[in-house]
């Protein structure tokens, strides 16, 4: 064939002897090539980029510590490049002057259209007169896409390729001036443990709000050397910060619920509308609008599929108010009594993946839940991009897709439901949340041990900032010791040692 013409009436072929053809039916394999593939291809193309930009957001900090000279604590310590809103990451690194957290942040944003993008540029349409009452002998599925929507796909991949090989570059000869696993409370601590910094976080009071944190070491520079971080202006007396105002629960509470109710509202009312497509046969405009096969119809419901995902990782590890995976450690230790290895030594996991069997086996099950429900909102756009039926649609595709798309939004309303039944335990909310590395260090930071006293969790962490994730996990487990966060007399709240806390953080 030499073109191919697509009208109402379906898809020709012209040949070169001037004559043209209906296009041949595809086969059953190549129904399901076009139809399903490329959108699971496009999705799981998503995901080690996901997986990328949140490791270096989260090791952005790292990096410039290890810079000679250090960097000042707005461009390292008070970073919040981890659980910044990914389209705000990329205006904070133009404005922090962090190259590759600016160009890790435009990947992970163009990967996110590709899904939409891939359902609309390949489909399968109909040739003939294929309608519910009237099919006639030429009515059959053909392999069509849309040249413009694939040059933008390339020209989408094109733009990925050059930023990974800037990434590549940038990044051979970073190093970040660590050994270990950073980010876990005890990974921090060990950097801390003899480090000339500690006691002016000591100086600190560990209830100050986020704000006057940044302004108490706002302009002082930080750097990690081979033996600790050092270069840092020490804070004046009349700088630390004294309490304020008490964490009021029952606001926290009520914004918590807030979130949680929304969720609630947005997920079942898709939940109706698909329901209500998949029972009913009527001529509403709702049902009209998705039976016309209009262009841009399935890109508009993977779209849909693509805000639901990212909304729901939202309330996993954004900036949200529960952000469960890196706030779980956290509430074991304000329960008191923990063991380190559900608490201390749980690192920073990069994935919903990769955080789901070891929060289960550490017996953090809502952990594990809501890391598996936003797990199976990465698939969610694949099933909402092929409920919109048309003649080209198999039944049997419609029916899987619809049911699908049900059971997981059913399975997310679940998962909201438990966070808001599940009982608080009279824990009371921290001061500020632990987004940053000063943050963590304000509530690490606890004062030397005195003679006669428990041993503290910085005594004990002390000289493991040199060894390996695994071995250093391996010491201190071996060592057998408990952990807890709470007030102890003198030093406020700091997660410490269980028997150096005076009394555990709570109502």
């Amino acid at each position: 064939p030499i073109a191919t013409i697509v009208n109402l009436t379906g898809t020709f072929l012209d040949w070169n002897n001037g004559e043209s053809t209906f296009a041949p039916e595809i086969t059953l394999k190549q129904y399901v090539l076009v139809s399903f593939v490329p959108l699971i291809l496009a999705t799981f193309y998503t995901i080690p980029w996901k997986i990328l930009d949140n490791t270096i957001r989260e090791m952005e900090p790292f990096y410039q510590l290890s810079q000679p000279g250090g960097a000042t604590a707005e461009n390292s310590l008070c970073l919040d490049y981890a659980t910044s809103f990914l389209f705000t990451t990329p205006f904070k690194s133009i404005r922090n002057g962090h190259a590759i957290v600016l160009w890790s942040s435009l990947t992970s944003l163009a990967v996110i259209f590709l899904p939409s993008l891939v359902s609309e540029a390949l489909f399968v349409s109909t040739t003939g007169i294929c309608t519910p009452d009237v099919r006639d002998r030429n009515c059959h599925s053909v392999w069509a896409v849309y040249p413009k929507l694939i040059r933008a796909i390339q020209a989408l991949l094109s733009f990925i390729a050059v930023l990974l090989i800037l990434m590549i570059i940038y990044g051979y000869r970073r190093n970040s001036g660590v050994y270990s696993e950073p980010l876990s409370i005890a990974g921090l601590a060990s950097l801390l443990s003899n480090s000339s910094v500690l006691e002016t976080f000591q100086m600190i009071d560990s209830t100050t709000k986020k704000r006057e944190l940044q302004r108490l070491l706002a302009g002082k520079r930080f750097a990690i050397s081979e033996k600790s971080p050092s270069d840092l202006d020490r804070t004046a007396e009349e700088d630390v910060m004294k309490p304020r105002l008490r964490i009021s629960r029952v606001w926290c509470d009520i914004r918590l619920k807030l979130y949680y109710y929304l969720a609630i509202l947005f997920l079942g009312g898709l939940f109706i509308l698909i329901t209500f497509y998949f029972f009913t046969r009527g001529d509403s405009g709702f049902e009209l609008w998705m039976d016309s096969g209009t262009y841009g119809l399935r890109f508009a419901w993977t779209g849909l599929g693509t805000a639901i995902k990212l909304f729901f990782n939202y309330l996993d590890q954004g900036k949200s108010i529960s952000n469960l995976r890196r706030n779980e450690p956290y509430h074991r230790l304000l329960l008191g009594s923990s063991q380190p290895e559900d608490s201390i030594l749980v690192p920073v996991y990069m994935s919903p993946f990769s955080a789901i069997i070891p929060s289960f086996h550490r017996r953090h099950f809502l952990v594990s839940l809501v890391c598996f429900a936003s797990v199976l909102a990465e698939f969610l756009p694949i099933c909402l991009g092929n409920i919109p039926y048309t003649p080209s649609l198999t039944y049997h595709a419609f029916v899987t897709c619809s049911i699908l798309s049900m059971i997981i939004l059913l399975f997310m309303m679940a998962c909201i439901v438990v966070l808001i039944l599940r009982p608080r335990r009279k824990v009371r909310p921290l001061p500020r949340r632990t987004d940053t590395l000063a943050s963590i260090c304000c509530y690490v930071a606890a004062g030397e041990s005195v003679q006669g006293s428990a041993i503290g969790m910085l005594d004990q962490l002390s000289g493991l900032s040199n060894k390996g994730t695994t071995e250093r996990d391996t010491v201190v487990i071996e060592r057998g010791g408990l952990y807890a966060m709470g007030i102890i007399k003198g030093d406020g709240l700091r997660v410490d040692c269980d028997g150096r806390i005076t009394r555990l953080w709570s109502d």
